[in-house]
């Protein structure tokens, strides 16, 4: 397994974001099986199977990519997002749309977060100005929680 590190901050809708996310854009479906395991669909057409530890900074994670045909079972909920990447530490930007088997109006979780990953822990890095808070260390805006957190206000409105 590979080591991923990874930090994490908030960030408040603005104009550079607007700039930034009509850029390339990739459509994704996390699909959690539990805290540390997810099926991720990219675009609707690449499927990758993704086990990580608990970690915050540090994990452990292995991917691997499948052929969607392996897959024998129904899809359920799954927490979409639209992911851009800019910059030259490929900055990741998480604008997270809903979480859906089918489309519900209105629903959304109204949360954008950015993302790096680095090749060491203590490597030097330029945070974008519009960059908020870090969130590095809070377990809470890690996907397999979001994706709690949403299902428990589907279930609070009866869906």
């Amino acid at each position: 397994m590979k080591k991923e590190i990874e930090r994490k901050w908030i960030c408040l809708p603005n104009d550079k974001i607007k700039e930034i996310c009509h850029k390339e854009v990739q459509n994704i479906k996390d699909y959690y099986f539990n805290p540390y395991t997810r099926l991720r669909i990219v675009n609707d057409d690449k499927y990758y199977i993704t086990i990580k530890n608990s970690g915050t900074l540090v994990r452990d994670e292995f991917e691997f990519e499948i052929n969607p045909k392996i897959i024998d079972f129904e899809l359920g909920y799954a927490l979409r997002k639209q992911r851009y990447k800019f910059e030259k530490h490929i900055f990741e930007i998480n604008v997270f749309q809903d979480i859906t088997h089918r489309p519900i109006s209105g629903f959304t979780t109204n949360l954008i977060i950015a993302e790096c990953e680095l090749d060491y822990v203590d490597e030097d890095l330029i945070i974008p100005e519009f960059f908020g808070k870090e969130v590095t260390e809070e377990r809470k805006y890690y996907g397999w929680n979001l994706f709690n957190k949403a299902m428990d206000q589907l279930n609070k409105i009866g869906l």
